[in-house]
């Protein structure tokens, strides 16, 4: 963990600089992995050093506040797939572009997109720069490079709009690189290098997004049990964790995972014999999210469940026959 935050300070403190980060793909995110750097801090040469090593197709990772500053409509019209990027019109610079092709004008572009004095004028449509809009969550809630490339940029204290382009295979010229030979080409051309896994560690290690909404005891068959309320930011979900005991005290407490759709049922926990063959045991806990986790990629919910876990001090959980296939397989313990 600690290599992973290391690294996002070093790719923040890179791109703070100025300097081109390599974001290498993980196992979460297909082959794919990219060049970014900080729009407001995009030149020639740094722009040249990206096109003559991807794609060449360079997009711009933007928020919904530059969008709505410069007038960026999504190129989808309404966006239907939450797995879809959400690209916006393709823009280039009015002044100082020729074509908007090169490596100057696409830099001056960029640079134009972060500068909070532009306007819907600054820019013609369409042009050579294709911008991103990403959601406000970041990649807590949509584990995508865009998401990544605006989450390093607000660690960063730099405007939220950067480059990205896709770093081209090295062994074969009409592949993408895979993290392998992505690592290796940050290695090489002495570049930072961090992946999404890494910024997704950065952001659960460092910020809270769980909150504790309220705390009672119940008395049930099997003794006192606590109920902590959870609210997510950013999933918008709440949870239940019920508490027999001291699971923290154990090595392995049991732990039990389910969801469920509606709102907060009534409290009392005895009645459902899944939360019960879990509480009979005098170290454990059941948290029960309520909302459909279909709604969100598994990982934000894994995340919650995470950040539950770490507030109620339980470090190595044995999970018992979780409902959920999407917490399950989001969750670091098997």
């Amino acid at each position: 963990m600690s290599e992973a935050i290391n690294r996002v300070e070093q790719a923040v403190a890179d791109l703070g600089c100025g300097k081109v980060v390599a974001l290498v793909s993980d196992r979460n995110n297909g082959p794919d992995s990219y060049l970014i750097v900080a729009g407001e801090k995009a030149t020639t040469s740094t722009l040249d050093f990206i096109i003559r090593h991807t794609s060449g197709f360079v997009c711009a990772a933007v928020s919904d506040a530059v969008c709505t500053q410069i007038a960026l409509p999504s190129m989808n019209g309404i966006l239907t797939d939450s797995a879809a990027d959400d690209y916006t019109v393709a823009v280039d610079a009015v002044e100082g572009v020729g074509t908007g092709i090169s490596a100057k004008d696409r830099a001056i572009t960029l640079r134009r997109i972060a500068d909070l004095s532009s306007t819907p004028a600054t820019f013609t449509r369409p042009g050579h720069v294709l911008p991103m809009r990403v959601r406000s969550g970041g990649i807590l809630t949509r584990r995508r490079p865009a998401e990544a490339v605006i989450d390093l940029l607000r660690v960063a204290g730099l405007h939220e709009v950067g480059a990205l382009s896709a770093l081209v295979s090295l062994s074969d010229p009409h592949a993408m690189a895979d993290a392998e030979e992505s690592r290796s080409f940050a290695h090489t051309h002495h570049l930072a290098w961090v992946s999404l896994s890494d910024v997704v560690t950065y952001h659960r290690t460092t910020k809270s997004q769980v909150h504790e909404s309220f705390r009672t005891v119940h008395a049930t068959p099997h003794g006192a049990i606590e109920v902590v309320g959870y609210h997510s930011d950013i999933t918008d979900t709440n949870y239940l964790a019920y508490r027999a005991g001291d699971p923290s005290s154990l090595k392995g407490p049991l732990v039990h995972v389910r969801f469920e759709t509606g709102g907060f049922p009534h409290l009392p926990a005895q009645r459902d014999p899944a939360v019960t063959s879990v509480l009979a045991s005098p170290d454990s806990l059941v948290i029960i999210g309520f909302g459909d986790p279909q709604d969100l990629h598994r990982e934000e919910f894994g995340a919650d469940v995470e950040q539950i876990l770490r507030a109620e001090k339980i470090c190595e959980p044995h999970l018992v026959e979780p409902d959920s296939r999407a917490t399950q397989a989001a969750l670091p313990f098997p």
